[in-house]
């Protein structure tokens, strides 16, 4: 979050909204984010790091710009006195969740826009940024959302301890009291029970997206060379296979790094023998790799073969996750200038970049993002859709996680 001056006048900018909760769940969203400061507006709550250009009372320029615009969907730029450009995006009565931005010029704002699907979008913006587009009144913004310290922001782990301590003294005297029944029974003794069964401990995981772009590249280059009289309809790599039809064939592909390549036969005579061809690749396919590995049919019209990649799936580092928006912000930069198309999911979704590069270089674009989870890479006519999502770590028991970093079942 940032301080922008509009007119002479001071607001917040950049913040994360996310829908509104009740004290408990605000203040749970703030520690994760470490948010010192919140705003409230509507249905929804704006969240901000602790800044010294920040101070309570200060009005939210999204919060400002929403409610002088009103409507239904709309994206709006405005520009600050120092050069620096806010974009706002507006949709179903809400600011989304990574629609309070901030750009260093108007050059890099509209540079957004361009890699952003604008369709059925309205337009608005201080005069002299967007022809066309509807203009703002920045002398007039005003609204009640302003930035007020987040619930329990200002306790830190020495005032916790000493609140703790005082009532940890308290709960001893009068502890002693209530239970001296069951203090006799410490003394006297008690039966001995059979000690308790306890839970497989758990660990956080995450997705190593360098490791899955690496896999698929080699998998892409060991089992997917053109079939003479079949043309490629598809090919992807998942990070956690779902596909029911092909984990009914195979179940141990379920939740597995998986390649899966489709051909359709061409139209022509021989058809048999073109079914021949693609049965003889399957076959030497498998017979090159370890059991299980590759499995592939054709059928038909259809071929298709499923590779099981290596393990892709990680024990999550300690460092905190970048915010919605400075990940945004940075497979901006990253991407921005390389990719035909970056599109950021509403309310915090998935990302989805297209682009026109090999897979070595956009696995060496990825590992230059921190906190970006590649969930899916797909191919169609030389050009790469990547789908990801900001780091979600998931706990889960440690035989589980040692079976999903086994290179098969």
């Amino acid at each position: 979050m940032t301080a922008l001056v509009i007119a002479g006048r001071r607001f917040a900018a950049g913040l994360d909204w996310l829908p509104k909760g009740n004290v408990a769940q605000t203040a749970n969203e703030a520690r994760k984010q470490a948010s010192a400061w919140c705003v409230y507006r509507d249905r929804e709550t704006g969240y901000a790091g602790a800044s010294e250009d920040h101070e309570a009372g200060m009005p939210a320029l999204a919060a400002a710009v929403a409610d002088a615009i009103g409507g239904e969907r709309w994206m709006a730029l405005v520009g600050a006195d120092d050069g620096r450009c806010a974009l706002v995006q507006f949709a179903e009565g809400m600011i989304l969740a990574d629609g309070d931005r901030v750009f260093g010029s108007v050059d890099d704002a509209l540079r957004a826009l361009a890699n952003a699907d604008v369709k059925g979008w309205a337009f608005h913006a201080t005069p002299g940024l967007i022809d066309d587009a509807a203009e703002i009144d920045v002398s007039g913004l005003t609204t009640e959302a302003v930035l007020r310290p987040a619930p329990l922001s200002g306790v830190t782990r020495g005032r916790v301890a000493q609140a703790g301590a005082v009532l940890a003294a308290i709960g001893v005297l009068g502890g002693v009291w209530l239970n001296k029944d069951r203090i006799l029974l410490l003394i006297v003794g008690a039966p001995e029970k059979k000690a308790e069964k306890q839970e497989e401990p758990r660990i956080a995981v995450t997705i190593d997206s360098g490791a899955l772009v690496a896999a698929c590249r080699e998998a892409v280059r060991r089992y997917t060379p053109g079939i003479p009289g079949w043309r490629l309809t598809g090919l992807s790599c998942t990070a956690r296979f779902s596909d029911s039809k092909l984990v009914a064939v195979r179940p141990a592909l379920k939740g597995k790094p998986v390649l899966v390549a489709r051909w359709r036969m061409g139209r022509g005579s021989g058809e048999s023998l073109r079914r021949r061809v693609a049965e003889r690749h399957l076959t030497e396919w498998k017979s090159g790799a370890r059991k299980g590995e590759v499995e592939g049919l054709a059928i038909g019209r259809e071929a298709w073969v499923a590779v099981v990649l290596p393990p892709v799936v990680v024990e999550a580092g300690p460092g905190r996750i970048p915010s919605r928006l400075a990940l945004r912000a940075s497979l901006d930069r990253r991407f921005g200038l390389r990719a035909s198309r970056v599109e950021h999911g509403r309310k915090g979704g998935d990302t989805r970049i297209v682009m026109s590069e090999p897979l070595s270089r956009i696995g060496a674009l990825i590992e230059g993002v921190r906190g970006f989870e590649v969930t899916k890479l797909a191919e169609d006519d030389g050009r790469w859709t990547i789908e990801g999502r900001r780091a979600k770590p998931v706990r889960m028991r440690i035989s589980r996680f040692q079976k999903l970093r086994s290179f098969l079942q």
